[in-house]
C-alpha cells in the first residue's frame, strides 16, 4: 500500500508489517481520554518499539489525537522515522534519569497540558516542532537540533500560556518562530544560529 493508513482501536497489537511506502500511518485510541504508552511507557493504548519497527513508511507516523489522554514515553527508539505525537493531555517522560526517551528523524509534538513539563523530555532528533497550551515545554536534545515548522503551522515552537526551555548538546538552529506566554530559554552546547 502506498496510501495513508488509519488504525483506530481501544488497544493496538501491531505484530505484522504495516507498509505505507510514502504514505502516512496514524494510530488513534477509539476512546476519548485514553492514555497512551510508547516504548516502555505506561498507558492504556500502548505501542512498543518492536511494534513500531513493523511500520515501514517514509511518511509521518502519527500517534494519538486531540482527544487522547496523556502520552507517556520510555525509550522509544525509531531512528530514521518521522514521528508526530498528539494529545489533549500531557506528554510525559516516564523515566527520572537522563536516558534518551525518543530517537527519530523528525519529531512533532502537540499537547494541551505540557511537554516534558517539570521533567524534561530527552530526545535525539535533528528536527523538532512543538505546540502546547498550558504548563511548560522542556526538551533536552542529544546532538544538533533544528527547530523547524514541520507541518505548515507557521512556527517551530508555540506555548500559549507557559514557558519554553530547550537545549541541544550541539548547535541549535532556529529555522521558524518560537513563541511563548512565559520565558523562552534556548541553550546550545555549540554555537546557535537563526535561520
Amino acid at each position: 500500500n502506498d496510501g495513508d493508513i488509519l488504525i483506530i482501536g481501544k488497544a493496538i497489537q501491531a505484530d505484522s508489517w504495516i507498509y505505507a511506502d510514502t504514505g502516512d500511518v496514524t494510530f488513534e485510541p477509539s476512546t476519548a481520554g485514553r492514555t497512551i504508552g510508547l516504548g516502555g511507557g505506561a498507558g492504556g493504548f500502548n505501542l512498543t518499539d518492536g511494534e513500531l519497527d513493523n511500520v515501514q513508511t517514509s511518511g509521518i507516523i502519527t500517534i494519538g489525537n486531540a482527544n487522547a489522554g496523556d502520552i507517556t514515553i520510555d525509550e522509544l527508539t525509531q531512528p530514521g522515522k518521522n514521528l508526530a505525537l498528539i494529545t489533549g493531555g500531557e506528554i510525559i517522560d516516564q523515566g527520572g534519569d537522563a536516558e534518551t526517551e525518543i530517537i527519530a528523524e523528525s519529531l512533532a509534538l502537540s499537547a494541551a497540558n505540557g511537554i516534558g513539563s517539570g521533567n524534561a523530555l530527552e530526545t535525539q532528533v535533528p528536527y523538532l516542532q512543538a505546540t502546547n497550551t498550558n504548563n511548560g515545554i522542556g526538551i533536552t536534545n542529544d546532538g544538533a537540533l533544528t527547530l523547524v515548522d514541520l507541518g505548515a503551522a507557521g512556527y517551530a515552537i508555540s506555548n500559549t500560556n507557559g514557558g519554553v526551555d530547550i537545549s541541544a548538546s550541539s548547535p541549535l538552529t532556529v529555522d521558524a518562530g518560537v513563541t511563548a506566554g512565559d520565558d523562552i530559554t534556548l541553550t546550545a552546547g555549540d554555537s546557535a544560529t537563526a535561520g
